[in-house]
């Protein structure tokens, strides 16, 4: 099992998959930014701000978050 990340320079994007319910989180300073069928919708959803909005105001559009999830790096969870 996987998660991507995606590093901005006011902290990390992280795309997590949730084994309880089968979704994958978008989460932002230990915010939770809604759920997804899919990474690749997820990261389709952050890169073009449509996520909900982090409570700091960041908008991932303009701080250049990709919506090809290519472009992140994935990570092995507990790897």
């Amino acid at each position: 099992m996987f998660y991507y990340e995606y590093k901005t320079r006011r902290g990390p994007v992280r795309i997590i998959p949730n084994p309880r319910t089968g979704y994958y989180e978008v989460v932002y300073n230990d915010e939770g930014l809604g759920s997804y069928n899919s990474p690749i919708m997820a990261a389709d959803d952050v890169g073009l701000n449509t996520t909900f909005s982090p409570s700091n105001g960041a908008d991932f559009e303009a701080l250049g978050v990709p919506y090809d999830l290519a472009e992140w790096d994935k990570h092995p969870i507990g790897g």
